[in-house]
């Protein structure tokens, strides 16, 4: 009995020796995906900051409704990662403007996208259809920054299924099954802040799995090419 005791918590110890083994070596290589980005980014970095001083009007009004909506400030970079603060920026998906919003997205919040006009491509409604959508995806997915801009490449819903996949380590950012694409956006953003010398990257890749209920409600209302009004989304803002 006691023979078999000491094997069942030999056993207990070598998962958990295995599974913080494996923690350690998921953040040792989002790390070095970071440093990796930060290098390609290096010798630009002048020609960086002097975008970020060609484009500070911009910005500032970016920073003010970011800190009025009570979001990170740092997702001014956003726009950088997205088309280097560029209104008439246009991607082969169709995705427009300085913060690349696709057309569904932009008619989910009220933007006029036809024939004769797409906001998309105007700073200030981009703007604040950006803002209104990334705080949505940061209360969805519980003021979570990472998986706020996962969101915000690759769609709430490729993220929230992501998070719902019944894995050991599913609260480790490298289990998720993200596009390549949505996890070097995601390494790009946090190398730039480290570029530009943010330290506050400790802790960042421990992720708390979003709540079903409030996946089920955003999913309830926001339904593809659905004009939403300010009064449907309230509950979400």
């Amino acid at each position: 009995m006691l023979g078999s005791y000491c094997l069942h918590l030999v056993s207990i110890l070598m998962l958990l020796f295995l599974g913080i083994a494996n923690s350690a070596a998921n953040i040792d290589d989002i790390t070095l995906q970071i440093e990796q980005e930060r290098q390609e980014y290096l010798p630009y970095k002048e020609q960086l900051l002097t975008l970020l001083d060609n484009k500070k009007d911009y910005i500032a009004h970016i920073k003010e409704k970011l800190k009025e909506a009570s979001l990170p400030e740092n997702f001014y970079l956003i726009p950088m990662i997205e088309s280097r603060y560029d209104n008439h920026a246009e991607s082969h998906a169709g995705a427009a403007g300085m913060w690349q919003i696709m057309p569904p997205t932009a008619l989910r919040f009220g933007l006029q996208v036809d024939n004769k006009l797409d906001e998309g491509f105007h700073f200030e409604p981009s703007t604040n259809a950006a803002i209104q959508y990334l705080k949505i995806l940061f209360w969805i997915f519980e003021e979570n920054e990472y998986l706020t801009l996962a969101a915000y490449n690759a769609g709430e819903g490729r993220v929230g299924s992501a998070l719902k996949v019944p894995l050991a380590d599913a609260e480790q950012f490298s289990s998720l099954k993200l596009p390549a694409e949505t996890r070097q956006y995601i390494y790009r953003y946090y190398a730039l802040l480290k570029l530009f010398n943010n330290n506050n990257l400790n802790q960042m890749f421990i992720l708390q799995p979003a709540k079903n209920n409030r996946l089920a409600g955003f999913d309830a209302i926001f339904q593809r090419k659905k004009v939403i009004s300010i009064k449907a989304i309230k509950p979400f803002i």
